[in-house]
């Protein structure tokens, strides 16, 4: 399990101060609130105040903070978190170098950055189809505005890490559900996501087109099927230095 083994390294730190990048409805809050017992302090942000409200409901604890912020522009003073964290998320940023080194500039000397991330090779036929769908999202969400790349490869993320200077640099393969069959209600939910998500790009002239490539899409996980992509989990420290 390539965050659990990540993990390890993250409690022999022994984080008091933590800060969730690109936070959403905040999975990786609960997993790490879960797994670590000396928090005391777990800052998320997320440019979506909508999403943010939702995750506040979900986790009422006095000891986490949400806040509506651009990952480019981290309000924060330099050094002041023993751990930042992103996961499934870098795909979103506008500027994925610049956003990173903001995350680095936040951690203290010692502190450790963690980003897990899907890739797009190295996938079964099944898990092809996530990669695939996740293309198309993407596509829409740029018409519509919204920062959203493609998924990246295995080196394009490795190399964005090896930019930032980070020492004892570990990288854990995740093998998603390694060609399992997701269950029968996250495909119903697939398919009912993309029959309605092209709604979002109305009257662009790219709608029809776009349209079609998701009935092909549908189409593809009735028949080849659908599994999480693989993706690496990476984990670094900031210089001590």
């Amino acid at each position: 399990m390539s965050r659990e083994a990540a993990l390890d390294r993250i409690r022999r730190l022994g984080p008091r101060r933590v800060l969730d990048v690109a936070t959403g409805r905040g999975g990786c809050i609960g997993w790490l609130l879960e797994a670590l017992e000396d928090i005391e302090q777990v800052a998320g942000i997320d440019v979506s105040t909508d999403t943010l409200c939702d995750t506040a409901r979900t986790y009422p604890h006095e000891s986490v903070d949400l806040i509506g912020m651009c990952a480019t522009r981290l309000g924060f003073r330099s050094g002041i978190f023993d751990l930042v964290t992103i996961v499934n998320s870098v795909h979103h940023l506008c500027s994925p170098p610049q956003a990173l080194a903001e995350m680095v500039r936040v951690l203290r000397p010692g502190g450790l950055l963690l980003v897990c991330e899907m890739t797009s090779d190295s996938q079964s036929e099944k898990q092809q189809s996530h990669v695939l769908l996740h293309h198309w999202w993407a596509e829409i969400d740029r018409l519509a505005g919204i920062s959203h790349d493609e998924t990246f490869t295995r080196h394009e993320m490795l190399s964005l890490i090896a930019g930032l200077g980070l020492d004892g640099v570990e990288v854990f393969e995740d093998g998603g559900n390694q060609g399992q069959e997701v269950d029968e209600d996250t495909i119903r939910f697939l398919k009912d996501t993309i029959d309605g998500y092209t709604g979002k790009i109305a009257g662009n002239p790219e709608y029809e087109r776009l349209r079609n490539r998701g009935r092909e899409l549908r189409r593809r996980i009735e028949e080849v099927g659908f599994a999480w992509a693989r993706g690496l989990t990476i984990i670094g420290e900031k210089p001590r230095r």
